[in-house]
């Protein structure tokens, strides 16, 4: 035999004996060895009738070759509130699929519940079965599912009940001449950029302690807990007298917003008493045009430009209010600020400030100046035993027993635990004469101490 040919047959050779081991891996067949990325897809409080956010997974197939699904089937079927999209294709079921060795795909998951008719939490389970030859392996689907009062631009009078939480869309509002109570452990949820307006009205919320009213976003997920700007806040605008118990309002653009005044002296548009505002994305406290608020008790932190901006004239009356600034948002601004002016087509006015009186209130935050007055003409103001930081330190009969750039040692300010630990300045440093009775988890004031939080 010629060596040319001799190399021909032994590369044929060389190639036949390869080929079987070449084509395994094109070879289509069932298999046993597929895995998914999870075994189980849960879902968060799903509000009925709204969808929830989708979830997705993957399948992995471990086997040599190709691994072909008989059938990949949605269990529930029609009648199912989940739906399901595998590899870029809706439908309950995926017949003759196929993966390659070593590789994966893409399933994803959504679902909508019906109303239930009831006020508890309900759980609604499923499952995908992927059936590949003898073998059948599932993915668990489960949510949690919540009856709830739907609010979309509507009027809204008379009382919020709490057997089940609100949802609102667009915005509610409490028109002109109309009160509404929101009872005790009320939850209201918010869509994204959704509002709450008290127009020349009265609002009227009756938290208590350890029930509270709870005004927050709508996304459910434990990533959404604290992430500023989901939903808009409250705003009072020409508003009637309005009173606040024990309300957290949390993750929106403004906090509590009071524009102009539908009351006068000695009355308070607003008074807001033992509550909390969190993880805002502008203001957490903003009353302007001649706003007249009140405050007890309160605690503001994690705001995106101020905690409290007070702004074109009104009335301010504060006591025991921490306005903490320290979180997660990067900003420039002090976060206690006071400006009695506006300027419109180059020309300034000048709002009165008929009441600017601050008691027993912590003011500080990240930054080295945390505190702004911005005054034109006469403006008689007041800080009483108050701990302040600021670099400028003020002095003279407006400031009274303050105390400047002492840490107040807070808890876990960046979590917005805002009550403080020993040694602090704090503690037994403010005025017993103006003082509350009680802090805002109803401790007696004994020192008492200065800011919302009073330490035994």
């Amino acid at each position: 035999m010629s060596i040319f040919k001799t190399v021909l047959y032994l590369t044929g050779f060389v190639l036949l004996a390869s080929l079987p081991f070449s084509c395994k891996k094109n070879q289509v067949l069932t298999g046993t060895k597929f895995e998914f990325s999870r075994d189980t897809i849960v879902f968060d409080t799903v509000f009925t009738t709204i969808g929830s956010t989708t979830r997705n997974f993957r399948v992995y197939n471990n086997e040599n070759f190709i691994l072909k699904f008989d059938e990949i089937r949605l269990m529930g079927g029609e009648s199912s509130p989940f739906r399901f999209n595998f590899d870029g294709a809706p439908g309950i079921l995926h017949e003759n699929i196929e993966i390659y060795p070593k590789d994966s795909l893409f399933g994803f998951v959504d679902v909508t519940l019906s109303v239930n008719g009831t006020n508890l939490p309900m759980v609604v389970t499923d499952s995908i079965r992927f059936r590949s030859g003898n073998t059948e392996k599932y993915i668990i689907l489960a949510v949690w599912g919540q009856d709830v009062y739907y609010h979309y631009r509507d009027v809204s009078e008379g009382v919020w009940e709490n057997d089940k939480p609100h949802l609102v869309y667009d915005y509610t509002a409490v028109d002109e001449n109309k009160t509404l109570t929101i009872q005790p452990g009320t939850i209201v949820y918010f869509h994204k950029n959704a509002r709450f307006i008290v127009f020349k009205g009265s609002l009227n919320i009756q938290g208590e302690l350890d029930n509270e009213v709870q005004f927050r976003g709508d996304r459910l997920e434990s990533f959404y807990e604290n992430i500023h700007g989901q939903w808009y806040g409250l705003r009072f605008i020409e508003a009637k007298q309005s009173n606040i118990d024990y309300l957290i309002l949390k993750n929106s653009v403004m906090g509590l917003q009071v524009d102009s005044t539908g009351t006068s002296a000695p009355d308070y548009t607003v008074t807001a008493r033992n509550s909390q505002f969190y993880n805002i994305s502008l203001f957490g406290i903003f009353p302007v045009a001649g706003a007249r608020l009140k405050l007890e008790n309160c605690v503001i932190n994690n705001c995106g430009v101020a905690s409290a901006f007070l702004y074109a004239g009104g009335a301010y009356n504060f006591t025991n209010c921490t306005f903490a600034n320290i979180g997660s948002q990067v900003r420039s601004t002090p976060l206690f600020a006071i400006r009695n002016h506006f300027t419109t087509d180059g020309i300034t006015y000048i709002r009165p400030i008929d009441e600017a009186n601050f008691y027993n209130c912590v003011i500080w935050g990240s930054q080295n100046d945390e505190f702004s007055l911005d005054l034109l003409g006469t403006v008689n103001f007041l800080f009483d035993h108050c701990l302040i930081r600021n670099t400028a330190i003020q002095s003279g009969s407006s400031f009274f027993n303050c105390i400047w750039n002492q840490n107040p040692n807070f808890e876990n300010a960046p979590t917005n635990n805002l009550n403080f630990v020993l040694p602090s300045a704090l503690n037994n440093n403010g005025n017993s004469g103006t003082a509350t009775s009680a802090d805002i988890k109803g401790t007696p004031r004994t020192g008492p101490d200065i800011g919302a939080y009073e330490v035994q």
